[in-house]
């Protein structure tokens, strides 16, 4: 069964939490915790201490390379920072290593979208679908 990371800009805090809500309830395993933990806050200020700011990225990346699939909301990747971004990358890093799959929930924003091992859905039903059946 799929451990799934969920990457998603920050301004889609309630779409990552609803796609990671909706694959928990079609019984996958949602490893990443950001979209759910409690001190919220963490991500959306600025100015952070240097401690802090390693432990949430320590978090991650961690969260990270427990997954063997990697779903990435796209539909506001323009409010992105780019923390999704590198997500995706050290995902990809992962998927080299371990294999993993990587989806788009939503338009293609890069280049790097259009790597021919990106599978692209337009909803999670799609994903949860997808999900279920081996890479092509």
């Amino acid at each position: 069964m799929h451990k799934i990371y969920v990457a998603a800009p920050f301004a889609a805090l309630s779409d990552a939490r609803a796609t990671a809500d909706y694959l928990r309830s079609e019984g996958y395993t949602v490893v990443s915790q950001w979209h759910d933990t409690d001190d919220r806050l963490e991500y959306g200020a600025i100015s952070k201490s240097v401690h802090e700011a390693r432990r949430i990225a320590n978090r991650d990346m961690s969260d990270i390379w427990k997954a063997n699939a990697l779903v990435q909301l796209t539909e506001r990747g323009d409010e992105s920072r780019g923390g999704m971004d590198v997500e995706l990358g050290a995902f990809m890093r992962a998927a080299d290593v371990l294999g993993g799959r990587i989806i788009l929930f939503g338009p293609r924003r890069h280049i790097f979208h259009y790597l021919p091992d990106i599978e692209v859905y337009g909803s999670l039903k799609e994903i949860a679908v997808a999900l279920r059946r081996e890479r092509r």
